[in-house]
């Protein structure tokens, strides 16, 4: 099963968007060798296999995020987008920590051009930069891919490299469209409470203003007071929701941007260009939700904790009951049929 994710490595790992996206619920490590419910909930193969073998006879198999049941163990199919991106996110990680620990890095990521327009290696002038090792995070060429210093590193010709990114670069904005379309229907919703919000507002107002009304000559300072009082805890409540909404909005067009600086990527020719652009957006990527299962949270909208007078907050109670025993007659009449 995978490691477990400490919250301080990487001075917060665990806690990174990129990472929990990256979490088996079960073992709350990287995942290893991902596999797909029906549910599209994903665990590692193993982590899912252990619970599976706990199952009793004769009971259902449930699914340990969402705990929808199938009566016989369910058929799984292993998620290859996110082995490729555990696989990409590990490397960043680890070269995080390699430069945090080093009081003295340097940036290898860029190469200098030579008069001739040329990427030539840092170290040998004269040499063109052609490879990418993927654990020391540098572009290199053919005499450093031999020293001693990269010995035993995995490094690959840059041509490569950039045939196996563009290939992953379909899945990740799969991915990301994924996440845009939940967003897109979170605003959605976010725009129906808004709505909804509102018109309790104004039902509350009327119900209020009602109530002050029998006695408006005595409670005229009340009325205005508490118009104001329940107005102030509407526009807080509209506040919470629309702040929801601006942040939710914020993260639709970050996933527009981040979808077409993919696609964009994609285009690219020139395999240097290519690989220093991939590098710059992995080392971003962990900053983005890649398949959030985010819940729509509902501000809750109570005008309970308003200071009434004595007598509204009598007849508030006395409506209460009357209401209470409204209910309690239709359920009667419905029983009786």
């Amino acid at each position: 099963m995978a490691q477990y994710l400490s919250d301080d490595e990487d001075g917060d790992a665990g806690g990174s968007l990129f990472g929990v996206e990256l979490t088996c619920s079960v073992c709350m490590g990287l995942y290893q060798q991902p596999v797909r419910l029906p549910c599209e909930h994903s665990f590692c193969g193993a982590c899912i296999d252990q619970v599976f073998a706990t199952v009793e006879a004769g009971t259902d198999y449930r699914c340990p995020v969402c705990r929808e049941s199938y009566q016989s163990k369910p058929a799984m199919s292993k998620h290859l987008v996110l082995v490729r991106l555990v696989e990409a996110y590990s490397k960043m990680k680890k070269s995080k920590e390699r430069y945090a620990e080093s009081e003295e890095a340097e940036d290898f990521t860029d190469a200098p051009v030579s008069s001739l327009g040329m990427r030539v290696c840092r170290f040998h002038c004269d040499e063109p930069v052609t490879h990418l090792c993927f654990k020391e995070w540098e572009l290199l060429c053919p005499l450093c891919v031999t020293s001693a210093r990269h010995e035993g590193h995995t490094a690959k010709p840059l041509l490569e490299v950039t045939k196996d990114w563009k290939k992953m670069l379909p899945n990740i904005v799969e991915s990301l469209e994924e996440t845009h379309a939940k967003l897109s229907v979170q605003i959605l919703q976010y725009t129906e409470l808004e709505e909804k919000a509102k018109e309790e507002i104004s039902d509350a107002k009327e119900r209020t203003e009602d109530q002050i009304d029998r006695l408006i000559e005595f409670l005229e300072n009340e009325k205005e007071r508490l118009m104001i009082d329940i107005q102030h805890v509407g526009n807080e409540h509209l506040d919470a929701i629309q702040g929801l909404q601006a942040d939710t909005t914020h993260r639709l067009q970050d996933c527009e941007n981040t979808i077409s600086s993919f696609q964009e990527a994609s285009k690219v020719q020139d395999e240097f260009a290519f690989v220093k652009d991939m590098m710059d957006f992995m080392q971003r990527m962990e900053t983005l939700v890649i398949s959030p299962e985010d819940k729509l949270f509902h501000p809750t909208l109570n005008f309970d904790g308003i200071p009434l007078p004595s007598v509204l907050e009598t007849w508030k109670n006395e409506d209460a009951e009357e209401d209470n025993n409204v209910d309690d007659v239709d359920d009667d009449d419905e029983d009786s049929y």
